[in-house]
């Protein structure tokens, strides 16, 4: 069983890794072309689409790998409203917001913001939708595509970064479209919302903890070292812990489908977590020796002079990308088995967490004592973490 999934991982995720791979061969020209407080913006942006990715459609795009067929389409069509709905009030809030000047930075680009917003959920719906039927390789090119046209657009500065950042998911909006063509009818959107209910009312709270908690650290970082130090922070999480949370994500996503067929065979399913998570902590580490032996000058060749990045901020910033990647993926049993109140215990524990101590340490600490902090914040919160997902099968 862990080959099967393996293998279809490995097809999702050679998609995604085309994708980012061009990001990775494009950064010597980007870094060079728009600087470390440009990519520091990009940063603010990229949290958004992240959380749009995770809450935009009010989680019932989690519900779509395993739902039954006739539900399937009006599960869809629930989604596109909610994403359509969320992109349009976080344009309009992010408006009045600078129009009173309450706030700046992200804000007076609400445009941009709302259509990431709207792109991003959407993109996520799609993907959904693909998975179900068991379209790996569509769902590959799609995320490949992202990466790509990320890169063709950035590279003309008259169009930038944060454009290149939103209209880069747009393909994932057409591609939704299309499948809502062919699928017009279906049961009432109410009904549907109603039979999978669980999924927004106990799966989005948790999932807004979630993904809020982890934007908490760029928020933070800009906010306490400037632009300057969340964009090199950032292109650090992006590009030593890419490859490792491509993995990682292409497993969560398969796992969702996957675990649901074996649903009724417990052993089974634990068997396959426990082989999948030894695997994924094993390259970790090896991913991490890797690092803290070259990390700092081919970091340093690849971002240039403007950049200022040192062997203890890379290390530090990899540990905790790296112990996310290797238990995230298994999370996905929680979905499974609809255990979302074992999963909101954590990420209102995660949330508190982050905002407090990163805060404080913020405010005692150099840019590279906060990476260090953040990595050993996040080792101790994704053991604990690990230790929940596994009370599934005492439960279940």
């Amino acid at each position: 069983m862990l080959g099967t999934v393996l293998k279809r991982a490995g097809g999702l995720g050679l998609g995604t890794a085309l994708g980012q791979g061009a990001v990775l061969l494009a950064t010597p020209w980007l870094v060079r072309l728009y600087g470390p407080a440009n990519f520091g913006m990009l940063a603010l942006l990229i949290t958004a689409t992240n959380i749009s990715i995770a809450v935009g459609c009010a989680r019932f795009d989690l519900a779509l790998p395993s739902a039954d067929d006739v539900d399937a389409p009006t599960l869809l069509r629930l989604c596109a409203l909610i994403a359509g709905a969320a992109g349009l009030l976080v344009a309009i809030i992010a408006a009045l917001l600078a129009f009173v000047g309450a706030v700046g930075g992200i804000a007076n680009h609400p445009f941009q913001l709302g259509l990431c917003v709207l792109f991003g959920a959407n993109f996520q719906a799609a993907s959904s939708m693909m998975l179900r039927r068991g379209h790996i390789r569509a769902m590959a090119a799609l995320r490949g595509g992202q990466g790509l046209a990320f890169v063709v657009l950035a590279l003309f500065p008259s169009i930038g970064l944060m454009w290149a950042q939103a209209l880069s998911y747009a393909p994932g909006c057409l591609i939704l479209a299309a499948m809502l063509a062919r699928h017009r009818h279906g049961p009432s959107l109410a009904a549907t919302a109603a039979r999978y209910r669980s999924f927004a009312l106990l799966g989005l709270p948790g999932a807004i903890l979630d993904v809020v908690g982890y934007s908490l650290c760029i928020w933070i970082v800009t906010y306490a070292y400037g632009t300057e130090g969340s964009g090199a922070f950032s292109q650090v999480q992006r590009i030593v812990g890419a490859p490792l949370m491509l993995v990682s994500i292409s497993l969560g996503q398969i796992l969702l489908r996957d675990t649901a067929v074996l649903r009724d065979d417990l052993p089974k399913v634990q068997l396959l977590l426990k082989r999948l998570l030894m695997m994924l902590a094993g390259s970790a580490c090896a991913a991490l020796i890797v690092v803290a032996a070259v990390g700092e000058p081919v970091l340093g060749w690849l971002f240039g002079s403007q950049w200022r990045i040192s062997a203890a901020f890379i290390v530090g910033i990899s540990a905790a990308v790296f112990i996310r990647a290797s238990i995230s993926p298994i999370s996905a049993v929680l979905a499974t088995f609809q255990r979302f109140d074992l999963a909101l215990r954590w990420q209102v524990l995660y949330f508190v967490s982050a905002a407090t101590l990163f805060g404080l340490a913020s405010r005692m600490l150099t840019l590279d004592g906060f990476a260090a902090f953040y990595a050993v914040h996040e080792i101790i919160l994704y053991l604990i973490y690990l230790r929940v997902i596994m009370t599934v099968f005492r439960k279940a």
